[in-house]
Formats: C-alpha cells, structure tokens, sequence
C-alpha cells in the first residue's frame, strides 16, 4: 500500500493543465451508486488538482488517456486507458485490450493475472480509495459497537438475514451513502463486519477494524476478494477478535474466526 503513488500521473501536462482529467466510472445503473465508484472523481481531482470529466459520455477527448482507477472493470480497458489502481471483477476474467499504460494494480494477483497475460504491469499494489484519510479524516465519537456493510446487491434483504445479538449496538451502514457519510458512520463503530469489498478497504483506511462476511449471494463477493487480493483481503482468512465484544462472532462472521 505504501508504495502506491500519491498522485494521479500527470501525462498531459505538457499540453497544458486547464484541460480536464479523462475518468472512466460507472455513471448509471446499481454500481454507480457504489461508495467507491462514486469516490473516483472526488479523489483524482482532489489528488491531481486538475477538473476530471467522466469518460462515458464525453467528446472531442482526442485520444488522450482516460484513467481507470476505483473499481472492478479491469477486463474492459482500451488501448488509450492508463490504470491507476483497478482490480479485475472475476478471476476468471480476461482483459479485452492492453491499456496504454499501468501506474498501479489492486493486489498481487491481478498483477500475476495480467503478467500471465504478456502484459507489462508493475509491482505496485493498493486501491486507490486508501488514500481518501489524506482528503477527509474527521474526528468522530466511537457509539456503535459494530457496523454492518451489506454488499450493494444485498441492500434490499431483511436485516434478519445478517443475525447478530439484540444486546449489541449496531449500525447498519449503506454502503451507498453519501461518501463522508459513510466515512463517519464506519468511524462511529468499533468495529466493521461486511460483505462489501469497499466496505472492508475503507474501514481498513481509517483504522477500524473491519472483518469479511461473504453475503448471501457469494458469488457477487468472494471473486472480487479473490482476485483482488489486496493487502486486506490476505488478512481475512483468519482473526483473532480479543477486543471485540461478546456477540456469537463465530457464528455471525464463520468458522475462521477466533476470540
């Protein structure tokens, strides 16, 4: 993570800074209400200093570089995307066309996946949502002894799908929110359980303790955590839990856990 640069390659300088930043990120649909896909333009554009334009719809770009950088969408990179940070969906996944260039990757594995692919990519890992403490990091007051992030397709289950015991005080936390809601809800909480990928990274990039549930529907979460192998999800296959509270942990987050 720490090698994971602090701003956005600036290629175009050159051609003059008043010209915007080409972004490429969900801008419809389910996803685009994501915490980290909406995070995208808020951090290149505080992080670069330059105005970024999303990608999708716009025009007269003239062949300069679109970045690809929070989120899951490595497999559809074009020949004129630079990629700052993104992971790959599905392991099974294969990239549709090289990328001009790779500054960083989410983890090990996508790199090992685009190596095995005949695609340069260097030894620099990390999702680029870790770096957001460095825009936003208040000081919020600890009330929640856990929080609960559900995965953006699990948003409309019962809330008894995710048991845990009436003692405790929880949070459920919308991993759609609004993105410094959702910083300051996760930092109200002791602690973090969620079967959101995103959910894991900004707990982990705030310093809460956070630990992997897969949801109900595992096949819209273990993949992305498999293939990603970020820093964070290398840690989840075991905890120990001496600080947490007496909850049934084993039986709300699995069999890995320990106290």
């Amino acid at each position: 993570m720490r090698d994971l640069p602090l701003r956005v390659p600036q290629k175009e300088a050159a051609s003059g800074m008043d010209h915007p930043l080409f972004v490429s990120w969900p801008s419809e649909g389910k996803v685009a209400a994501n915490w980290g896909d909406k995070l995208n333009p808020i951090l290149v554009q505080a992080l670069s200093g330059r105005e970024v334009s999303n990608s999708k719809p716009a025009t007269g770009w003239d062949g300069r570089s679109v970045y690809r950088v929070i989120g899951s969408g490595l497999a559809n990179t074009r020949p004129h995307h630079e990629v700052w940070g993104m992971g790959f969906k599905f392991f099974s996944e294969k990239i549709n066309a090289p990328p001009r260039k790779i500054h960083a990757v989410r983890g090990p594995l996508t790199r090992g996946k685009l190596i095995s692919m005949g695609i340069d990519c260097p030894g620099v890992f990390g999702d680029p949502a870790v770096l957001y403490p460095l825009i936003y990091y208040p000081t919020i007051q600890i009330v929640y002894d856990i929080g609960i992030i559900r995965h953006i397709n699990e948003q409309e289950l019962p809330e008894d799908t995710f048991p845990i015991s009436p003692e405790i005080h929880r949070l459920n936390i919308d991993i759609t929110g609004e993105i410094n809601s959702v910083v300051d809800a996760i930092l109200s909480c002791r602690m973090i359980v969620s079967s959101s990928l995103h959910g894991i990274i900004a707990a982990h990039a705030y310093g809460v303790p956070a630990f992997q549930r897969f949801g109900i529907r595992r096949r819209d979460c273990r993949p992305a955590m498999a293939s990603s192998s970020t820093i964070i999800s290398q840690a989840s296959e075991s905890h120990r839990m001496s600080n947490a509270p007496l909850m049934g942990a084993e039986g709300y987050l699995g069999p890995n856990v320990t106290r």
